[in-house]
């Protein structure tokens, strides 16, 4: 604090971290970020493993459950149909993309521009397969499988919104809405994406598109809500009309 003159924001802490800035009287709550964890699929053979490692021991049933679970829940999603023909996937940020971007920038101070999600994108943390090297960074990460989706939303084949997801594993994250949010075009190019893409988990802070997801009968669905702590010395060096208002799902994939 004394370093940086408390000109400092907190997020994604731990409540024995948070009970010790609450303790210290320093900092502020700021307007939480409200989300959604929606489970389209069981996935309880990696859940519960990572949780207590007692439960390896019974791994061949945690399996057994999530094949007749997901049996039932795909051929329900067979039937229903999502009929949005009007946009495109890229795992690269192309040229239109960086354009629409750059042209579609709010003016927001907490907003990422294209100098910063090209650099997400081009440098992961969480990078594709297996460290064979001993853990000593703890804010780096290997997974069977981690990459960056772009979804292209036209009308009248002109961009018009596009949306940044990120997958691992089986996990999904909707990381940027950029442009208009048609939230029941948006909603629904989303649940054809996560079909499509076999995906267990989808988590999402769009407030608008979690209206329309929460109405939808899903496996299991949970609130996911980030707290912020500001602290007092740049709580009033803020002007009063400042807006504190965050969009971004930075989530474990981005360094805020």
């Amino acid at each position: 604090c004394n370093e940086y003159d408390g000109k400092i924001l907190i997020t994604e802490f731990t409540p024995e971290a948070e009970n010790m800035y609450k303790k210290s009287g320093l900092f502020l709550y700021q307007k939480p970020l409200k989300g959604m964890s929606y489970h389209f699929l069981s996935n309880l053979k990696e859940i519960l493993p990572a949780k207590n490692i007692k439960w390896k021991k019974v791994l061949f049933l945690l399996k057994l459950f999530d094949v007749s679970v997901n049996s039932v829940v795909k051929s329900l999603h067979f039937f229903k149909s999502y009929k949005i023909e009007n946009y495109e996937v890229a795992n690269i940020l192309d040229e239109d993309s960086k354009k629409f971007i750059a042209q579609n920038q709010k003016k927001n101070c907490f907003s990422r521009g294209l100098s910063e999600i090209d650099w997400i994108v081009n440098f992961p943390w969480i990078l594709n397969g297996v460290s064979s090297e001993e853990k000593v960074y703890q804010f780096s990460a290997f997974e069977k499988k981690f990459e960056y989706f772009f979804i292209k939303i036209y009308k009248d084949k002109i961009l018009k919104t596009l949306l940044m997801v990120s997958i691992r594993n089986k996990n999904a994250k909707l990381h940027f809405a950029i442009g208009e949010n048609n939230t029941s075009e948006c909603s629904q190019v989303l649940l054809q994406f996560i079909f499509k893409n076999n995906l267990a988990n989808f988590i999402c802070f769009e407030e608008e598109i979690n209206k329309y997801l929460g109405k939808k009968n899903i496996l299991f669905k949970k609130e996911r809500n980030r707290k912020f702590l500001m602290h007092k010395k740049l709580y009033e060096i803020l002007d009063s009309d400042f807006l504190f208002d965050v969009s971004a799902v930075d989530g474990d994939a981005i360094f805020t």
